[in-house]
């Protein structure tokens, strides 16, 4: 059973990708947007999300090309999107991990239990890895520092962005009706996360 997304939230797709490689890499992230959702205040999101991830995108041949909005609506359709358009890549050059490796970030909530927080899989993980998949502490405190700046978007960054506040959606039964816990901190994990493919 999907995410519920209901009304007065919205979930972003941060949309990355990198030369050579045809699939995108996505990061998901769920808001409680306040009414804040005209076409001003996507932007301003794109622009923040642009600016607070670019630096973080480890290879010279990657970027941010924009993000998709999916909005909870109260009658159908139910779900909105409203495409915005990247501002471009820039990165460090930094050789990368294989394709399949991710930064793994958990979303802490005030609901209690495993199943009240919530995973961010950032993509481009530095080649300097460890043989037994140990990150550099160092990158992985700057790339959750990063993502920490995306929790708030009305009073971090500059510019500010809307008045969106980030949340984990869960499925319905999760909580109360699916209703989003808000996230109230990020854990950076140094352990590599891969894709694991399961054969049934």
């Amino acid at each position: 059973m999907g995410q519920t997304i209901p009304v007065g939230f919205l979930e972003a797709i941060l949309r990355f990708s990198r030369s050579g490689d045809p699939d995108p890499y996505n990061v998901v992230l769920g808001y409680r947007h306040n009414g804040d959702v005209d076409q001003g205040a996507f932007d301003l999101a794109s622009a923040v999300f642009g600016a607070a991830l670019r630096p973080q995108i480890e290879g010279g041949s990657s970027s941010y090309d924009g993000a998709t909005f999916l909005i909870g609506a109260a009658s159908p359709p139910y779900v909105i999107g409203a495409s915005i358009a990247g501002i471009g890549g820039g990165s460090n050059g930094v050789a990368t991990a294989p394709q399949n490796c991710a930064t793994l970030i958990t979303k802490n909530t005030d609901f209690p239990g495993r199943r009240g927080r919530g995973r961010i899989f950032h993509p481009f993980c530095p080649e300097t890895v460890t043989s037994s998949g140990i990150l550099p502490s160092s990158y992985v405190t700057q790339v959750t520092e990063a993502y920490e700046a995306l929790v708030d978007l009305s009073v971090l960054l500059t510019p500010p962005g809307p008045n969106w506040q980030m949340v984990v959606l869960h499925s319905p039964g999760i909580s109360p009706e699916g209703s989003p816990s808000d996230v109230v901190s990020l854990t950076g994990q140094n352990l590599i996360a891969t894709q694991r493919r399961r054969l049934r």
